[in-house]
């Protein structure tokens, strides 16, 4: 008997039954701008710097949960919904950066009919490689799952190798649970071992999507931490997600306190160090946003110099709404380590 159709009706049941698996807040997205269908065509220092000649020493790297395509705003119904409607908002978002390295969660190939686009191509600019957990022979479930997707410019990076493990008491079994009781969604952490063409150096981004059912997350953070030391002394690490604790959390306390140790990038640029530096946005006054609340952090270990740290929370449509149920994406650029 296929278990594969009972297995994904019963996972779609828990992604619309958890939230998308996010405990973030919405911030409030008030604003008197004017009302327009598009918010674009406001200039901002996030302005694409595609046609400029890179640095080889800096790396720009982008982090974003898309919120899935099955998934539902429910702090703001009002809000559009449909994936596809919002993807050009999110690619859109995407392209302005312009970011060497992507890493996304909350895409899905779930409930996808033969022939559709893929969701990354959706909203992703052109010019970038992508990668994410395939499913194999043997699975619990007979699909792709990229809810932690990676991308990388392809004129600057190579993949050399990726891995997954899943967030669970069995982190080899694929699509395991067991870290919560009731609701759990599988959630693994997908990462991808890159050579810098520009550079001649190496570096190994980590994405990752912590479930949002206590105590998945105090559960997570250790595990994610031990099997991050033998891809440690590999290369430098890059680790980005949406991790479902904020600042103080316990889980977050254990990422930038234990071995291999993780340095937030929140607050290391000059520049960036209140709420007001670091937004970037297109309507006036800005969305509101609570540096206390965030939950998606850019991590890394290794040595990197953080240049510049911000939230886009540029907002779009007749609603001047965000592209997805979580405030913005976060843009860090970072500095090679010194060799």
């Amino acid at each position: 008997m296929n278990r594969t159709p009972l297995l994904i009706l019963l996972l779609t049941v828990l992604l619309l039954g958890s939230g998308c698996g996010s405990d973030a807040a919405n911030t409030n997205s008030s604003t008197d701008a004017s009302t327009g269908d598009a918010l674009t065509d406001a200039t901002t220092d996030a302005t694409s710097d595609a046609t400029k000649t890179p640095d080889p020493e800096q790396l720009r790297v982008l982090n974003y949960n898309v919120m899935c395509s099955i998934c539902k705003n429910s702090d703001h119904p009002e809000w559009e919904q449909d994936f596809v409607k919002r993807a050009p908002w999110l690619r859109d978002v995407l392209q302005r950066h312009d970011a060497d390295l992507i890493g996304v969660q909350e895409l899905q190939a779930i409930g996808m009919k033969e022939g559709d686009p893929d969701e990354f191509s959706q909203i992703l600019p052109d010019g970038y490689e992508t990668s994410y957990y395939r499913h194999q022979p043997g699975d619990l479930l007979e699909l792709d799952y990229p809810d932690a997707a990676i991308a990388w410019r392809k004129t600057r990076f190579a993949g050399l190798e990726n891995g997954a493990f899943w967030l669970s008491p069995t982190p080899e079994k694929a699509f395991s649970t067991g870290f919560a009781k009731g609701g759990q969604l599988p959630r693994l952490v997908y990462w991808v071992r890159l050579q810098d063409t520009l550079s001649d150096r190496e570096l190994i981004l980590v994405n990752t999507h912590f479930d949002n059912n206590t105590p998945s997350q105090e559960k997570s953070a250790p595990l994610l931490l031990e099997r991050l030391v033998p891809l440690a002394a590999k290369a430098p690490l890059v680790v980005v997600g949406d991790f479902n604790t904020r600042p103080g959390h316990p889980a977050y306390e254990a990422l930038v306190g234990g071995t291999p140790k993780l340095t937030d990038t929140y607050g290391l640029a000059e520049g960036s160090k209140t709420p007001e530096e670091v937004v970037v946005s297109n309507v006036s006054p800005p969305p509101v946003w609570d540096v206390t609340d965030r939950i998606d952090h850019v991590l890394f270990h290794g040595g990197f110099e953080v240049l510049q740290w911000r939230v886009d929370l540029w907002r779009y449509g007749s609603q001047q709404q965000a592209p997805s149920d979580h405030p913005g994406a976060v843009v860090v650029d970072l500095r090679w380590p010194k060799p």
